[in-house]
């Protein structure tokens, strides 16, 4: 792959909100080639992780979860952009290797060391023919100077004295001077969604155009697609009737929604037809809180997720992972 291409290919995972996706494409470079910034993307990839799990945990609010993927999404760019810059990175895909500037870690030629030399000498000189000839302070202090020490009053230090010390003492206790609080504003990537419809393109699943709604804009998303593009309601995943689908490109995702006449422990079973496929599942609730993620092990892997429902409304997102391809059945059924 191109150098470029590789660029915009990044690029694209955070345009179509997949950050993670794009941090494994460069560690996956980082780990055959090594390079400066091997380290800054491992942290990236810590910091999301963590981020991932407060979010299933429910600990954060939807807001601050935008706020720090925007935050990791804005240091991912920075990063893409200067891709170039890294030697390893450059010498991968044949790119012209930046010059670093040696000129510091040269030794001085021995001409320059001796002009260095003298130079220091004649400093030194100066600096003792100052100091020797410097005058004593006494002679420094006009006497008229001295003559109003002298008559100024006992009385008029010890007030001035009362003053000073009252005055510091009441900025200390009663009125302290408040520093402006200074905030850095902070920087967000604002990406504008190419479409912002939601489509049924066939009749096994509702896919969502933009990556970048909220959960909560999606779930409303999912429901009005089913009502307007379907009649008989073929995008509801059913208990124990096994819906047929496929994954035609790396970027797309399908979603389902599964409504329950009772709780209990519900499983979801993702099997590929095609041993291309790794698929990644991610199960919402219908106030839109994720509960859980899910990742095939490897190419054609099963993927089984049993948790308790607490609610009578589910939503799931499939997608790719690392742009497999491939058929699947999704099924639901209670243990």
């Amino acid at each position: 792959m191109e150098f470029n291409a590789f660029k915009q290919t990044l690029r694209n995972d955070l345009i179509n909100g997949q950050p993670q996706q794009a941090i494994e494409r460069l560690l996956e470079i980082y780990d055959k080639i090594g390079g400066e910034s091997q380290y800054e993307v491992i942290v990236l990839a810590g910091r999301l992780k963590r981020l991932r799990d407060k979010e299933i945990a429910g600990v954060l609010s939807t807001e601050e979860v935008d706020r720090q993927t925007n935050a990791i999404k804005y240091n991912l760019l920075q990063l893409i952009d200067q891709l170039h810059q890294d030697p390893a990175i450059a010498n991968h895909f044949g790119l012209v290797i930046p010059k670093t500037n040696t000129k510091s870690s040269q030794n001085p030629t021995p001409t320059s060391s001796r002009w260095f030399i003298l130079g220091g000498i004649v400093l030194t000189i100066a600096i003792l023919f100052y100091v020797f000839n410097l005058p004593q302070k006494a002679d420094m202090v006009p006497d008229i100077a001295i003559e109003e020490k002298k008559e100024q009053p006992e009385e008029d230090k010890k007030a001035i004295d009362h003053a000073t010390s009252s005055i510091v003492e009441n900025t200390k206790t009663n009125n302290p001077i408040k520093q402006p609080d200074k905030k850095t504003p902070e920087r967000e990537i604002v990406v504008t969604p190419e479409i912002e419809e939601t489509v049924a393109d066939d009749k096994s699943r509702v896919r969502i155009i933009n990556p970048e709604l909220t959960i909560v804009r999606k779930t409303e998303a999912i429901n009005k697609a089913i009502k307007k593009y379907t009649k008989e309601n073929p995008g509801v995943l059913s208990l124990n009737t096994p819906l047929e689908s496929s994954i035609a490109t790396g970027i797309e995702a399908d979603f389902y929604q599964i409504q329950l006449a009772r709780l209990g422990r519900l499983t979801i079973l993702i099997t590929p037809k095609s041993t291309d496929l790794r698929a990644r599942i991610d199960i919402f609730d219908d106030r839109g809180n994720r509960i859980l993620q899910s990742i095939a092990t490897e190419k054609g892997a099963i993927i089984k997720e049993t948790f308790t429902t607490q609610r009578q409304q589910y939503n799931i997102k499939l997608e790719s992972y690392l742009k497999t391809t491939g058929n699947y059945t999704i099924e639901a059924y209670f243990e």
